[in-house]
């Protein structure tokens, strides 16, 4: 998986999450009611710390979210600082040269000391997995949200965690299958079941473990503070996306 998305010749080096080719097509991508919503968690931190926060989209991609968000503030709030946590060098070269306001950098490396936002709009299944197989079935190990969270856990953060999880019971039945079926490439938003014979060609996502991820955040001393469905998060929408549900957005602080 880190051969396929994150290597010199991988997927996201090559522009492929980037560039405008939408392989798989997400909230992010498609909904102004999901932004919008994001916008109101944003307004909620500014009025308990102040209007000069940190404001940071982790994996941001063309940092599409941030763009949108600086607009919805329609400069009612000047001090706010924006930062796009992007690993993909294609992609910070775009942000730098579209919007040259934001921050880029390859890893949360923030020297200023102010509170921050986090938006984690589907991370965590992008990020690289350990699989571990037991009685049979494999589990998926949440490696790289491991060493994420371990990099916020000295400021004062509220992570807004936006994903597609499932339980326990889910993670045996699907970790039957070789590969588990918690593992799925995309490409042209059809699903590549073979994603691991084309490295860099394919986007690929991983189900993510809910209860694994609230452990993590909790071991690094953070509490979740909501979890809500996508429709309860975004509240009544026109758009199409949200008449099914498919994720969940979690929050977590440090406070």
């Amino acid at each position: 998986m880190e051969e396929c998305l994150y290597s010199e010749s991988g997927f996201y080096e090559r522009g492929g999450g980037a560039a405008g080719v939408k392989h798989f097509v997400t909230a992010v991508t498609t909904s102004m009611g999901f932004r919008r919503a994001v916008y109101k968690n944003l307004e909620q931190f500014i009025a308990k710390n102040g209007p000069k926060v940190n404001v940071v989209d982790f994996g941001s991609g063309n940092a599409d979210m941030l763009f949108s968000l600086k607009r919805l503030t329609k400069d009612l709030y000047p001090d706010l600082n924006w930062y796009a946590i992007e690993v993909s060098s294609t992609a910070r070269i775009n942000i730098e040269v579209l919007y040259p306001w934001i921050n880029v950098l390859p890893k949360f490396e923030i020297e200023n000391d102010l509170p921050c936002f986090i938006i984690a709009n589907e991370l965590f299944d992008n990020l690289v997995v350990e699989l571990v197989k037991e009685d049979g079935s494999y589990t998926p190990e949440l490696i790289g949200a491991k060493e994420i969270v371990q990099s916020l856990k000295n400021k004062k953060c509220e992570v807004l965690v936006a994903d597609y999880f499932i339980d326990d019971e889910q993670i045996k039945e699907m970790g039957k299958h070789t590969p588990p079926k918690f593992i799925r490439g995309y490409r042209n938003q059809q699903i590549v079941e073979t994603w691991y014979n084309y490295p860099g060609k394919c986007d690929v996502t991983v189900d993510v473990h809910k209860e694994q991820l609230v452990n993590i955040f909790e071991d690094n001393g953070f509490k979740l503070i909501e979890g809500k469905n996508q429709s309860e998060f975004v509240g009544n929408s026109e758009d199409e996306f949200f008449n099914h549900e498919l994720f969940d957005v979690l929050t977590f602080s440090n406070d």
